[in-house]
């Protein structure tokens, strides 16, 4: 009887494993994050856009670079999306981080700063 309590013992045990997951290995978890309002142009908004824009990438599956700045174009309205549209043949073969450095160039000058160099 103790090697029939040991049998099924062991046959429990192997029926467990099979539903463990192969792989130990750490499996990315994403949150649905909103995605960015549109953004128009607006030097003071600039910065919390592309903020957004990180956290959204960051809560979503990997993508290329291409895909990323596919989506920030597809956020640009006004003032912004005729800049993308006007230099378009030069965006789309940029890095990411290039395409954030260009949009910065750009972008990313807020009102204090202009205050500032006016004086």
């Amino acid at each position: 009887m103790a090697n029939q309590f040991q049998g099924m013992n062991l046959a429990n045990q192997t029926d467990a494993s099979a539903l463990l997951p192969a792989s130990t290995e750490a499996v990315a978890t994403f949150f649905p994050v909103s995605k960015p309002d549109k953004y128009g142009g607006d030097p003071d908004k600039c910065r919390g856009f592309l903020l957004q824009c990180s956290v959204f990438f960051d809560n979503s599956p990997p993508s290329s670079d291409q895909v990323k700045i596919s989506f920030v174009i597809s956020r640009l309205i006004e003032k912004a999306l005729e800049w993308a549209t006007a230099s378009w043949n030069s965006l789309h073969s940029l890095s990411y981080a290039q395409f954030v450095r260009e949009f910065k160039l750009v972008f990313d000058h807020p009102y204090e700063g202009k205050v500032r160099w006016t004086q």
